[in-house]
């Protein structure tokens, strides 16, 4: 493995597209850009979400710093904003939607009384389930529910189109969880 002695050398070699630097630049900053995603009162999901745009975005713009020595303050910088617009994308969100849009469907398919206080009782336990759920995981289901695309939803969440599937993943994992707790 190598090591880069200064924060310019290891800019430099990210700038050549040189991945061990990639990886060792991730390394020695990652604890930076968590703090300052934690600082803002993120969740640890969401602090991955912002940890996930603050690298994207400096993958994007690292040929734009002037000054690879200033590295440090130019990431806290992209990972403040990255935190400030995960927080004003979630405060749009909440104003956006309520519990209420989430619709039951008609149960056309119970065929006895048994099965439909069986169907009713489940569907409590996922109502219930989905109402202990974070907001921003609330309406991540209520948008899978209605079948949009993954395109809608990231607009709608305020996030890219590749975030959609592990969000999506970490969304129903919570919702599995909360479901085997309830019994």
């Amino acid at each position: 493995m190598h090591s880069y002695a200064t924060t310019t050398d290891l800019v430099t070699a990210c700038l050549n597209d040189d991945d061990e630097a990639w990886r060792a630049l991730v390394v020695r900053y990652a604890p930076l850009v968590w703090s300052i995603a934690r600082a803002h009162r993120l969740s640890a999901a969401d602090s991955e979400d912002v940890a996930q745009a603050t690298w994207v975005r400096l993958w994007r713009n690292l040929s734009d710093l002037r000054d690879p020595g200033r590295l440090t303050e130019w990431l806290s910088m992209i990972a403040r904003r990255e935190s400030l617009r995960h927080l004003q994308a979630a405060k749009r969100r909440a104003q956006s939607w309520s519990p209420d849009d989430l619709t039951r469907l008609p149960d056309d398919t119970a065929e006895s009384v048994e099965d439909r206080v069986v169907s009713h009782e489940r569907a409590g336990q996922l109502a219930r389930a989905m109402l202990a759920l974070p907001p921003r995981s609330q309406h991540m289901l209520a948008l899978l529910a209605q079948n949009r695309s993954y395109e809608e939803i990231a607009t709608a969440l305020g996030v890219s189109a590749g975030s959609v599937g592990p969000i999506r993943n970490r969304c129903i994992a919570q919702l599995r969880s909360l479901l085997a707790e309830a019994g």
